[in-house]
């Protein structure tokens, strides 16, 4: 970094559901996405970066408080994350920044802030509990199988050109209110950092893409998977299970169907790609960017079909990789960063970023700043780490990466090992091999010293047991919702209570560099 004692303003923006792989900055040779290459090639390229949890809001409950869910009890799509734990929101917020989400975070419970300031956007999906999965073997509602709020292939199916969506609509308000609110900063020239997130539904499934950006593909160019679907007796037992949880056993899945969704998917990509163009570029026209740090990721991949496998919930690659880009050209150097970091590092170097420190809570957190590798100085441990513990399972499940070598851990299941040096689309399981014995061990001992193996399953368990009785309870009598509403204050844009009219329009103007001449 450079020597800027300005605490940098910081536009934090997320896609839902990307992997690194479907981007050209990682390799991708036929997605559109000319602002985010942009953005990869004037900033810093974390290569290897990995989600904590493949699924939307233990991920993103682990991101924002630097913690593994198995610290926080953020088990699945159906546990709240506690509001008594800090966010890197809280930890900004501290510091002196303004605070502000337009998007999606998948909050549960009634905290729905968590450290933000303001709320420009509601959530798109339940903030209550009734998305718990079911765990207990004597249970009737639910299965290892099935669960609420989770997709099945049939959605798959339903991929193409598409009018207008649910997810559509939700980004289109994501993005109008994160346009209006940059402008909103640039009127008030306050010296007051802020921490803006943005975060996006798309491209989340369903696949479905506005014609717009499916026509910017030829359809017949799209690639199918790298990876051929593994017949079902020759899949790891957690994939068998997951095949029948998404409904692969009810359904034909034609070839045509798969080109439309991976499409559809791509064309989702250039959208959002589209909507983070004009962000950065009214950050550009306004100044705003010789003080500003923007971060993009997303808080999970998708595995488009490769194996055979859609969606997330398992530990491969496409679903577990995800993009991080940190860009700043006042600050950073141009950078491709090879060591494997996770979305849990964010909050200590949004932290350092802000002037702060989290010596206080290091103890308690997984992450690490990455600003030495930014900067090229300090050591890095380069291992990261992710479990996954939802439905789709019958026991938690654990990842360890380290350097080439990836490890899966699983009681109920046989262990996994690549080497994905040699093996990038983890064919070849070299777990049991006498080869690979040391790295092995080596790898288990890590599992067992990051997580409380033996007993996190009936942990998880009860805390089911206890979230589905909440669950239950609440829908007697008197049901309390814990949704918001937005904090956007009209007044602060329109003429709502009489004032002086020319001097209300004059406070929302953003005027260009390139006037010629001054206002009265």
């Amino acid at each position: 970094m450079n020597n800027n004692n300005k605490k940098p303003n910081i536009l934090f923006i997320m896609a839902d559901q990307l992997s690194a792989s479907a981007l050209p900055c990682y390799g991708n040779k036929t997605v559109i996405a000319p602002n985010l290459s942009k953005m990869a090639e004037e900033g810093i390229v974390f290569e290897n970066n990995y989600c904590n949890y493949p699924l939307c809001a233990p991920s993103r409950a682990s991101m924002m408080t630097g913690r593994l869910t198995s610290r926080i009890g953020s088990f699945d799509n159906g546990a709240e994350l506690p509001a008594s734990i800090p966010t890197f929101a809280h930890h900004l917020r501290a510091e002196g920044y303004y605070t502000c989400i337009s998007g999606k975070m998948h909050f549960l419970g009634p905290d729905q802030y968590h450290g933000f300031e303001d709320r420009l956007t509601t959530e798109i999906y339940p903030a209550d509990l009734s998305w718990t999965p079911n765990w207990d073997p004597e249970a009737k509602k639910y299965s290892f199988e099935t669960g609420a709020g989770m997709s099945d292939i049939g959605t798959m199916l339903d991929s193409g050109k598409c009018q207008w969506s649910m997810q559509m609509e939700y980004d289109e308000e994501v993005f109008a209110n994160a346009r209006a609110k940059l402008y909103d900063f640039a009127k008030e020239g306050s010296d007051q950092p802020f921490l803006f997130v943005v975060s996006f539904t798309q491209p989340h499934d369903p696949f479905l893409a506005s014609e717009k950006y499916w026509n910017m593909y030829e359809h017949d160019k799209i690639p199918m998977p790298t990876v051929s679907p593994i017949p079902y007796e020759e899949q790891d037992p957690q994939s068998q299970l997951l095949y029948r949880k998404n409904g692969m056993d009810r359904y034909d899945v034609p070839e045509e169907a798969v080109r439309n969704a991976r499409h559809a998917y791509y064309a989702m990509i250039t959208d959002i790609d589209e909507k983070i163009g004009e962000l950065l570029n009214i950050l550009k026209k306004t100044g705003l960017d010789e003080n500003t740090i923007v971060v993009f990721t997303s808080d999970h991949g998708e595995m488009l079909g490769e194996r055979g496998i859609w969606y997330k919930k398992t530990l491969f690659e496409d679903a577990v990789k995800v993009p991080l880009l940190i860009s700043a050209p006042e600050r950073f150097s141009p950078k491709r960063i090879k060591e494997n970091v996770s979305l849990v590092d964010l909050l200590p170097t949004l932290v350092d970023f802000a002037g702060g420190d989290v010596k206080e809570f290091q103890s308690a957190l997984d992450g690490a700043s990455l600003t030495g590798l930014i900067n090229g100085t300090g050591e890095w441990e380069d291992v990261v780490y992710c479990d996954h513990s939802d439905n789709a399972t019958v026991a938690p499940r654990f990842m360890v990466r380290k350097g080439n070598f990836k490890y899966v851990f699983c009681e109920a299941y046989p262990a996994q090992l690549y080497d994905l040096e040699k093996d990038p689309n983890e064919l070849n399981n070299v777990a049991g091999d006498p080869q690979y014995s040391n790295i092995e061990k080596e790898l288990k001992e890590l599992v067992y010293k990051k997580w409380d193996v033996e007993s996190l399953r009936e942990k998880m368990i009860f805390s089911q047991k206890e979230r589905r009785l909440v669950t239950e309870a609440m829908s007697r009598g008197r049901w309390v919702s814990w949704e918001i509403g937005t904090t956007v204050d009209p007044a602060k844009h329109y003429v709502r209570y009489g004032d002086a009219f020319p001097d209300i329009e004059r406070k929302n103007y953003v005027l260009t560099k390139e006037r010629d001449f001054k206002m009265k």
